[in-house]
């Protein structure tokens, strides 16, 4: 087989990269099976996702919660210990990024089309059905629904970023290596030889297939959001091909934006969004009903705070509901699996940035949104 080579320009310099052959064409035959099991045997694949999905969280509920609250623990000892105000990139180096860029392609890296589904769709969910034993649409119930729609999408969530992230950047920024793969990051704590060999490459064939597995629920909840809200505003009927152009549009946007790189594409697409967002925010605020929306944030706040170490590790294993499993440990092994792409994301644009800026910095950017 002719060998795959490819040219990388980036700021360590210009150099020939060999694609490890063994990697790419296990993840991409492991990732075809699936894609044709889904198509070809749409019921029995669903079914085994099914059997999958809820052996991972109702076994390993407890583990995902606890690893939840140590990376967020691990993230802020870290941040506010004696190397929290060492820089990525020497005392001299300057930020690649102005903050608020920074900020933004951190928040828009890891939130989409999810910030506008799942802030109506979450709170009638819980709701609906309420944790703790509570009644649907009672007081109890309005109270947490909001609440923990902050918590899934806050703090231990963005944990699950930071911490990883530290030791990803230190790789690249400090050690200036031009080699992201995880396995090479891990090679000073499984050895060189280890992160060459077959665990190095199971390693990246893990992270390939976690990446893949962790975008594909943001792409079947988005697509299907956004022709949604196409037909509603120019009162078209919703079709597979109306899907397919939403899917096209959307990967185009995103290949351009890559293609351009990250000052040119990335940044300039996320200062765009950011100033969308904050548009749409005002709009609401100001249309809705603003003293309203000021105490119902203030008391859920509130509520998240005094409720946090609950929700953490909350299993209801007496009461067997499955609200912590179905959406708390869904949600954390969701974060879990796009951990991967994102922390090598966030490490590329970090260059300059303290230990503290990049930990809480990533922790507070999601957590605010």
């Amino acid at each position: 087989m002719t060998e795959i080579k490819k040219e990388v320009v980036n700021d360590i310099g210009n150099k020939e990269v060999e694609i490890d052959k063994i990697v790419f064409w296990s993840s991409l035959t492991v990732i075809l099976a699936i894609c044709l099991s889904c198509i070809i045997f749409p019921e029995g694949a669903n079914e085994a996702a099914s059997v999958a999905r809820e052996w991972v969280i109702m076994r390993w509920d407890w583990l995902f919660l606890l690893f939840g609250i140590a990376s967020l623990l691990g993230s802020l000892y870290i941040a506010f210990s004696k190397y929290g105000h060492v820089k990525l990139g020497g005392k001299d180096e300057k930020p690649e990024f102005k903050f608020s860029s920074w900020l933004a392609m951190i928040f828009f890296s890891a939130i989409g089309s999810s910030s506008i589904l799942w802030a109506v769709c979450e709170p009638m969910a819980y709701l609906q059905s309420p944790p703790f034993g509570y009644e649907p649409f009672s007081l109890e119930a309005y109270n947490i629904s909001l609440a923990y729609g902050m918590f899934h999408w806050g703090p231990i969530a963005w944990a699950f970023y930071a911490l990883p992230a530290l030791p990803v950047a230190y790789y690249f920024i400090v050690k200036k290596q031009n080699n992201l793969k995880l396995s090479q990051v891990c090679s000073d704590l499984i050895g060189q030889k280890n992160a060459d060999g077959l665990l190095g490459k199971v390693i990246d064939i893990f992270t390939i297939f976690a990446t893949f597995g962790g975008n594909g629920p943001g792409l079947g909840f988005g697509v299907p959001l956004l022709a949604t809200l196409i037909c509603a505003v120019f009162g078209l009927t919703r079709s597979p091909i109306l899907d397919m152009f939403v899917l096209i549009i959307w990967a185009t946007i995103f290949s351009v934006s890559v293609y351009r790189g990250l000052d040119k594409g990335i940044k300039i697409l996320s200062d765009i969004n950011m100033v969308l967002i904050i548009v749409l925010l005002v709009f609401v605020f100001l249309v809705g009903s603003p003293l309203f929306i000021l105490q119902n944030s203030v008391e859920a706040v509130g509520t998240l705070a005094t409720n946090f170490i609950k929700m953490s590790t909350y299993t209801d294993t007496i009461g067997g509901s499955g609200f912590g499993q179905w959406w708390t440990v869904f949600y954390w092994a969701w974060w879990v699996a796009l951990a991967p792409f994102m922390v090598i994301f966030v490490a590329r644009i970090s260059r300059g940035r303290t230990i503290k800026e990049l930990l809480l910095g990533i922790i507070g950017a999601g957590s605010a949104g």
